[in-house]
């Protein structure tokens, strides 16, 4: 990982899930990975552990939208007005100024792990965390909090499953129009979206604003052995991708490194950035990506964005 966050902010970074400055202030252990304090400009992202009985509470975003993926683990979302279960592969998408939590609640065994990102970032709980303060980022702090224990061993043993989107809980974004869930929510899932193979590796358009959201994405790529997503840069999105099944390649600014699953590609507005599957692999490549704002330019490469309109067949 390259840990000066000035260095992040102009080149790009890898991190990793098991990284991260700690924060446990609202229930559930968080860690704060892609975000200001590493030098990030448009994404806020952090691990949030859920044991058997712990809650993020919920609570709401002035301004920031969120996108919570179900990493491990089944759990419980606050939507709205009420819990939902979700699994391993749903996303859960709250809108700015609505009601949404995290939690462990039911009788289960193992922990509950998600991993979200806010666009733009969410500056109070960085305050409330005590890494933000006067206006301006405590480097002592963030430093301490980056070295403080809590689960960094975390691993991903491949409970994401491709193919069909469940049906466990409900708002489910299948049955729901994009105008009501940018005004209520929904809980989508990385098998869902529109699909577009024109980039090569099959390309999931899962979380977009034709599909309900207005300033975060979420992007999947399936790459099989031999696939690569060519280096690209977007124009004014900063990205991060999370490597969530496999190993193989990350392109960033200029070089190839090895990655695998828990790896984190951030890649800031015009650095290039990609991820390929080399052709001896076993497995599929897949990786999850969040932006803010939505990649445009990708859509418009991918045919959805003609003449400042949104075209879907």
């Amino acid at each position: 990982m390259k840990s000066d966050s000035n260095r992040a902010a102009d080149q790009g970074a890898i991190f990793n899930i098991n990284e991260g400055a700690v924060f446990t202030g609202n229930g559930a252990l968080m860690r704060f990975i892609v975000w200001p304090g590493a030098g990030c400009r448009m994404l806020g992202g952090h691990v949030a552990l859920h044991p058997p009985g712990v809650e993020f509470r919920p609570h709401v975003h002035p301004i920031s939208e969120d996108a919570i993926f179900a990493l491990k683990g089944h759990g419980d979302a606050f939507l709205v007005d009420k819990w939902i279960e979700v699994g391993p592969g749903d996303i859960i998408y709250a809108p700015a100024g609505v009601e949404h939590g995290t939690a462990n609640l039911k009788e289960r065994n193992s922990t509950f792990v998600a991993h979200g990102y806010a666009g733009p970032p969410q500056l109070e709980l960085y305050e409330w965390a005590g890494y933000c303060k006067h206006g301006g980022f405590d480097s002592e702090a963030i430093r301490q909090g980056s070295s403080a224990p809590g689960c960094r061993d975390l691993r991903l043993d491949g409970e994401l499953q491709l193919g069909q989107i469940p049906n466990w809980g409900g708002e489910r974004a299948e049955t729901k129009t994009a105008e009501q869930i940018r005004k209520t929510g929904a809980i989508f899932n990385i098998n869902g979206g529109v699909a577009y193979r024109g980039f090569g590796p099959l390309t999931r358009f899962v979380l977009a604003p034709f599909t309900g959201s207005l300033l975060i994405s979420v992007t999947v790529v399936i790459h099989e052995p031999g696939e690569t997503f060519a280096p690209h840069s977007h124009y004014v999105s900063d990205d991060a991708t999370l490597i969530v099944k496999g190993r193989g390649q990350a392109y960033l600014g200029g070089s190839w490194s090895e990655v695998e699953s828990g790896d984190i590609l951030y890649a800031p507005p015009l650095v290039d950035h990609g991820t390929r599957n080399p052709k001896a692999a076993s497995e599929p490549l897949v990786t999850v990506s969040f932006a803010c704002p939505p990649p445009f330019d990708l859509y418009s490469k991918a045919g959805i964005l003609v003449n400042g309109r949104f075209v879907l067949d």
